[in-house]
């Protein structure tokens, strides 16, 4: 009952436009601080991928708040009712969403990312698909490759924040506290790089991922700054 109604457009637009209010409430209500944003990339109209775990999406709308880029923000978004929904939401703070997934819409989706990167844009992206968390899949470093376009690594914590007993460990901030956002600097990924170099440079970005988001767990003195299969 319950996946029909949220399957509904209407239900998804709503929860969108919650999530949306519930976002710039807790913005507001954080002392949120942003470091690392590649602010000459966006002076210049110099594109490139922005990649942050999908437990870690927060990490995003602080920046557009915040630090207010100059460039277009896309946000690659599924197919599935919870990408609806945060479609929705992403809309609502200036972000067009390029539908597509690595299981459904790929092709599409990364036609619509390279044609985005040749216009001064930045593209928010998960690369951790669905399961494992905290595991990259090589499409982003294969789009990077391919655009000439840097990934830049990125993550959030916050103090007062509810991790959610979900797949990726999903990690809602609540308001009243202070928050950071963590951006690395960014990672090019040679022309010739093939399959091997692919891998290696993979392996380099979920690394970087994974220490950002460690730190800034760290850096708002959350006790559970490690990641979760590295706990006990």
């Amino acid at each position: 009952m319950l996946k029909k109604i949220g399957s509904s457009a209407f239900v998804q637009e709503l929860l969108g436009f919650l999530f949306y209010l519930y976002t710039v409430f807790v913005i507001k209500t954080n002392r949120w601080t942003i470091e690392g944003w590649p602010q000459d990339r966006d002076d210049a109209g110099e594109s490139f991928l922005l990649l942050f775990w999908h437990g870690r999406i927060f990490s995003a709308p602080p920046i557009h708040f915040i630090k207010k880029p100059k460039m277009k923000a896309y946000v690659l978004s599924s197919l599935h009712r919870d990408g609806r929904i945060m479609a929705s939401t992403n809309a609502r703070w200036g972000a067009d969403t390029i539908d597509g997934s690595a299981s459904k819409g790929g092709i599409g989706a990364a036609l619509t990312i390279r044609r985005a990167l040749k216009k001064s844009s930045f593209i928010a992206m998960t690369p951790d698909g669905r399961k494992p968390a905290y595991k990259m899949t090589k499409g982003a470093i294969i789009m990077a490759r391919d655009s000439g376009c840097p990934i830049v690594p990125c993550s959030y914590s916050a103090s007062r924040a509810k991790r959610l007993r979900t797949w990726d460990s999903f990690l809602v901030p609540l308001p009243f506290g202070k928050a950071v956002t963590l951006l690395g600097e960014p990672i090019f990924i040679p022309k010739e790089t093939d399959e091997e170099g692919i891998e290696k440079y993979r392996q380099i970005v979920e690394n970087k991922l994974n220490e950002l988001m460690i730190e800034a767990d760290m850096r708002v003195g959350r006790n559970d700054a490690l990641l979760p299969e590295k706990k006990g």
